[in-house]
This record gives structure tokens, sequence and C-alpha cells, in this order.
């Protein structure tokens, strides 16, 4: 496997032709036979030798992201390094799912490279659920999405979301309507007076916006507000424009579709869908076309009913009494009913038979789209949805589930909390949980759920309880008179994992209702891996809370460890804090005290967040800043970024900081020479302004070590002035 691992990444790196006989022997015999035999171990060494090779060869690309010369738009058909990504594709996404191709997603997109990127979205794409935290990230920053909407990255980042979004709930459903519905582009005014490409003055005008929209919601579940918006941008477009994948990209699975188009399967008679749903077998392939898909089929259908319900609704009770029609087109077509508007109460009797535990635990989504429809307000059925619900959530776990594996041992905490939530969500138990909360939306059942999960909390599975824990403190769930007996009773069978789950909350009661989770604090705080959340909630209780001085006894004892990862995070939590005022002297004493600490990730920890500061601190930070040979790149770049901020205001201590620093020392000094001197021009023309000629003298021998250096600033900039 080691040399495999060598002969990939030699010929990555190396200036081989595509279709070298090196890469077939790699690509269509060496891969090939370990995707077989070994898949795996050939995604480990796939993805060390794509990551080296992107680190090592990258180029700034012109959207945002990086680009790499061996991987752009590459045929993955026709030549090997295109044919060893999309092996390499296709293995990420067969282990979606896992926690090895999660941590394999984390880094490719902290690489923030086109295909490090792609890879990582068609990834995401195939586990959404297991992603929702990462994604909600991404989805933090309109400039982030705006430079995802660009290149060949656009079509995985459209698929994802797409795919993301068809996992959410009502709720969640609408949220993300709405910030798409607030979206703005930085291109939506980019004028063009002479309007050479269209009759508009800004033709980008909300273009961006529109193709989120199409790519990524589903007509039939869209809210009033976002229905006026697409009609109206649809006016505007004139066409939904669709993003497809470019054939050089990296590959995704095969998609297959529907018998026919969107606008032809909306003229579709009603004869002719009952004839495909009679006669129609699954992935029936055409002449020249993709294979049919009978669930994207359904999917088209259930569109259409939902279009126009009021045309399908006699069609829809017809076949529901067919037996020779499949459930996935009665239930498409139930769906459809119900999305269109139609009164569920005038439905129940074609629901009712999808409302069952056997139903339930064989297909938990579909079951919980249904029932979503009952709980909205008390009616006739919602006592034996409610009661169905409570049987279901605790049920146990089959003793085969994949809830047990050997490796949840061995993530990191936060991992394991996420997963934790993650596979609850995918069960039918928790599918269940999940529509128990909701009805806290209705007043009368707020106190009946409530009680059931107090009443047994013994009985529910430890992954089962993170539902309650983590959304009934949503603002349409919460009972602040219910909720603290009731994360009391949840916590008391609950790990560290909980604590990462709902952080805020147990943060809140340690300070203000400190009987509901002092007992719980006690058992966690032992455990290591709690310590960087404990060392930040008793950082922040040390002020202006009733239990300050259990804070600092509790937070002293835990820095008695020494424990450098904890170090880093106490140094982070200070430095961040600095600039509010009634922690600053906290702060203060903090930095203070370990700056002296010469641990990369005390360094680290320092550099990385030095940016936190206001400008009025740099004198003092220069005091403390960590001096030492060997600082890394990244922690130089982060440094850097806080002098820059602070020339207006001190150019001479600027000066006098980087001078003081000793950044010839540094690892990849030549990576980073090209930032230094950028700001000391910066310092310079500063100076220069003030006539401050005596500082600019001091200056000169510090330009002339990069002219000897060959820099290529340096030199662009003595050009100029000769």
């Amino acid at each position: 496997m080691k040399e495999t691992q060598e002969l990939i990444m030699e010929y990555l790196v190396s200036d081989s032709p595509y279709n070298s006989h090196d890469g077939y022997e790699l690509a269509d015999v060496l891969c090939k036979q370990f995707c077989v035999e070994y898949p795996k171990e050939l995604l480990g060494i796939l993805h060390c030798c794509i990551c080296e090779t992107v680190r090592k060869t990258a180029q700034n690309g012109y959207y945002g992201f990086s680009t790499t010369k061996k991987f752009y738009r590459v045929d993955t058909v026709n030549n090997y390094v295109g044919k060893i990504l999309k092996m390499y594709e296709d293995l990420m996404i067969r282990y979606a799912s896992d926690t090895l191709g999660r941590s394999f997603v984390l880094e490719l997109l902290s690489l923030n490279n086109e295909t490090t990127l792609s890879v990582a979205f068609a990834a995401m794409a195939e586990a959404p659920r297991q992603y929702d935290d990462q994604i909600r990230l991404l989805l933090e920053d309109n400039a982030t999405i705006g430079i995802y909407l660009r290149g060949d990255v656009e079509f995985f980042f459209l698929k994802m979301l797409r795919a993301w979004y068809e996992t959410l709930n009502a709720n969640d459903a609408e949220r993300y309507q709405r910030a798409l519905l607030s979206y703005k582009s930085e291109f939506d005014f980019k004028y063009d007076a002479e309007r050479r490409w269209s009759q508009f003055l800004c033709p980008h005008l909300w273009q961006d916006k529109w193709v989120l929209i199409c790519n990524t919601l589903l007509e039939d579940h869209m809210i009033p507000e976002m229905r006026r918006c697409y009609q109206e941008l649809l006016r505007r477009f004139g066409q939904k424009q669709m993003v497809e994948r470019n054939y050089h990209s990296v590959g995704v699975a095969h998609i297959c579709g529907g018998v026919v188009g969107d606008e032809t399967y909306a003229r579709w008679p009603i004869s002719n869908w009952l004839n495909s749903f009679l006669k129609l077998g699954e992935y029936k392939r055409r002449e020249g076309r993709s294979a049919i898909s009978l669930r994207e089929h359904a999917n088209a259908f259930k569109k259409c009913v939902s279009s126009n319900p009021n045309r399908f609704y006699d069609f829809v009770h017809e076949i529901s009494n067919m037996a020779d029609i499949q459930d996935m087109y009665k239930i498409a077509g139930l769906e459809g009913l119900l999305a269109g508007g139609v009164n569920p109460y005038s439905l129940w009797n074609l629901s009712e038979r999808y409302i069952s535990e056997e139903f339930a635990k064989a297909n938990p989504y579909t079951f919980s789209r249904i029932v979503e429809y009952y709980i909205k307000e008390e009616n006739e059925y919602i006592d034996k949805i409610m009661e169905l619900c409570k049987t279901l959530t605790i049920s146990p776990f089959s003793e085969k589930s994949s809830l047990f594996t050997a490796e949840d041992g061995k993530r990191d905490m936060s991992r394991r909390a996420t997963d934790m939530l993650t596979k609850a969500i995918n069960s039918y138990q928790g599918c269940a949980a999940e529509l128990l909360v909701r009805m806290c939306a209705i007043p009368l059942r707020r106190p009946i759920v409530y009680a059931f999960f107090a009443d047994n909390n013994i009985l529910l599975h430890e992954y089962i309880k993170t539902v309650p824990l983590h959304y009934l403190n949503m603002e349409d769930y919460y009972d602040e008179e219910l909720y603290f007996p009731l994360v009391k009773s949840l916590l008391s069978g609950m790990g560290p994992e909980a604590l990462y789950l709902q952080v805020n909350a147990i943060q809140w009661s340690f300070y203000y209702r400190n009987d509901v989770v002092c007992n719980y604090i006690d058992r966690i705080e032992p455990d290591p891996s709690t310590h960087e959340l404990l060392v930040q909630i008793y950082f922040y209780g040390m002020k202006g809370t009733p239990i300050s001085e259990e804070c600092e006894r509790r937070l002293e004892k835990i820095l008695a460890i020494n424990n450098e990862e904890i170090v880093a995070k106490l140094v982070e939590a200070a430095m961040k804090s600095y600039e509010h005022v009634e922690y600053r002297d906290l702060s203060v004493k903090i930095l203070e005290h370990y700056a002296s600490d010469n641990r990369e990730k005390v360094v680290n920890a320092y550099c990385m967040h030095c940016a936190s500061l206001p400008t009025e601190a740099f004198n003092w930070y220069c005091s403390i800043a960590p001096v030492y040979a060997g600082k890394k790149y990244q922690q130089t770049h982060f440094e850097l970024g806080y002098v820059k901020k602070c020339i207006s205001t001190n150019p001479i201590l600027c000066y006098k900081f980087i001078s003081s620093q000793r950044y010839f020392e540094t690892e990849d000094a030549s990576l980073l020479d090209d930032e230094i001197v950028e700001v000391l021009l910066e310092v310079y023309k500063k100076l220069r302004q003030e006539e401050d000629a005596d500082a600019m003298n001091e200056m000169l021998d510090l330009f002339d070590e990069y002219v000897y250096r060959d820099n290529r600033v340096m030199k662009a900039a003595v050009a100029l002035l000769t």
C-alpha cells in the first residue's frame, strides 16, 4: 500500500502526460483492482495523494478558491488523472456516512480548492443529514455562497443544497426559504450602462438568487412569499435556470430521470399516468437517454398533483384501492394532495393506512411527512398519532443497529455528539420523538409531551434523548416551567456528548439555575474531553454571575493539569473577550500568564486570534507576543493581519514589531516574504504621509534585506522608484 501511494503521488505531481503508460498501470490496473479488493484502504491512499498534490501545486483561482492545473477541467473518462479522480469521488460518496469519510470531507473543505470542494460537496450530498452542521455553517455568509456559485464547484454545491433541503423539517425549510428571499449577491448591482448584454441596467440582478431557487427548492413546498418571488423572477428571466454538470468536471454517480421532462409531465393526461403506473419497469433503458427511475417518476407525479390537486383528487382516491399499483405512487399522490392545500382531514381515509407502527418502522421519513399535516392543531386524530409516536419513541434499538459501532469511542467528543443526534433523527424512534416535540407547538399538548419524556427517561435510548434536548428550547416548543426539570432528568442519564449538543442552555443553567445541572457538571468534569468547553464556561462565569468564585475554583482545577489544547482554548477565549470591558482585566491576566508558553497550540492561539484585539491593544500585544524561531506560516499570516490593521494608528510600532519577530526563521519563510514586504510598504507609505524621515531611514535596512533575498514585491517597488 505504501508503495502504491508513493507511485500515485509521484505520478500526480510529475509532468507525465495524462495518457502515459504509468497512468494506465496506476488507474486501469492497480487502482481498479484495489477498488474492488481494498476500497477503504484505496480511499485513504487517494485522499492523501490528492490533498498533497493540491497543497503542493494549487494556484490562486479567479473565483475565490484555488485551482490545480493537473486536475483543472480534466476529462474523467479519457485520461488517467481523470479516472483516478473519478475513482476517488466514487469512494468518497460510498463512504460519505462513515467516520473516515466525514473526516476527509472536512479536510477537503479546508483546502478551499476547486477539485476538493467539488468532491466534498458530492459526498455531502450523499448523506446531507450527517453534514447538517457543516452545511449550515457554509450558508451563514452570502459572500461564501456567492463563491460556490462559480466555476465547476457550482453544480456540486447546488446538488448538495438540494439534497440537504429535502431533509429539513417544515420550520427549517421555511427559514431556508426566507434566507433565500433576503439573499443578495455581490453581482446584483454590477452596472452595464451601455446595456451590451441585455435590456437591463443591472443584467446580473437576482441571477444568483434565481439559480439557488431553481436548483435547491421544491416548487410544491414553497411558502407564499417564495411563490410570489418565484413567479416574478420567472417572468424576468423567462425560464428556469438549471445548472448541469460540465462534462469535464469530477463525475458524480449516474443520475436517472423520469419518463419525460417537467413541461411534458404537466400536460400528461391521467390515462398516461395510470398506464405508466401499471406497466413501467425500474431503470428501463431508452436509446440515447438516461435510465428511468421509478422514484423520479413518482416525484414527478407528486409535483403535478400538488400543482393541480382538484384535477387529480378523484384519481388519487381511485388508485389507492388498486392492488396492482405500487405504494410509492399512492403515497406520491397523497403527498401531492396534502402539499397542494387539500384539507388533510378529508384525506384521513388515505393517510390512516400509512400512520401505523409497521409503516413508520419501514418508512420513517414518509411517515413523518404525512403525520406533519395532522399535528398542527387540535383535531380528532391527534390522540391516536400521539400514542403511536410515544410507542415508537421508546422502542428498543436492534442489537445489529448501525448505532453500535466500534469506532464510536475513537471519535472526538464534538463529532460523537453530532453523530448521536444524526443517528437519532435517522431512526424511526428519532423521527417519532421529533414529531412529539413538534406537537409542543399546540399549547394543550406541550405539558403532555414534556411529561412523557420526563416519565420515560429510563426507557429512552441515549441517542433519542438528544432529540428533546436539542429541540425543546426552540421558541415554538419552549416552556420555562417545564423545560428545566426535563433537562435535569435527561442529563441524569447522558454523558459528555450532551454538553456539546446543548452547551448554551447548560452554560446558562450553570450560572442561574445551578441546581438543574450541578450534578451533571460534577459527573462529567473529570472527563478530559469536556475540558475545552468547561474552561470557557468557567471563564465567562467569573464575571457578572452569582457563582463567579465557584467558576474560578473549577477553572484553576482544570488548568492545573496544564493540558496544551485546553490552555490554547482558554487563550483563544481571552483574546476574543479582550474587547469587552467587563472581561478585559481577566483576559489580560490570563494572556500575560501564558505568554511565555511556547507550545505550538498555545502559540497558535495567540497568533491566530490576535486580530480579535482592538487597535488600541497593539502596544500591549507587542509586549506579550510570542517570539521564537520556527513559527509556522499560518501563525505569522494571522499576526500580520493584525499588524496591518494597526498601521493607520501606530506605523512605527508596526515596523518595530515586524523587526523583532525573527520572521526570517519562519518555516516556509519564502512564502511569507511577499506578505511581510507588502505590510512594510504600507507602513513606509504611512510614514511618508506623516513626513517621519527618521523612521523611514530606519526601515531602509530591513528593505535592503528583502532586496538581497530577491523578493519580487520589493524588486517591483524599487523598479517603480527608479
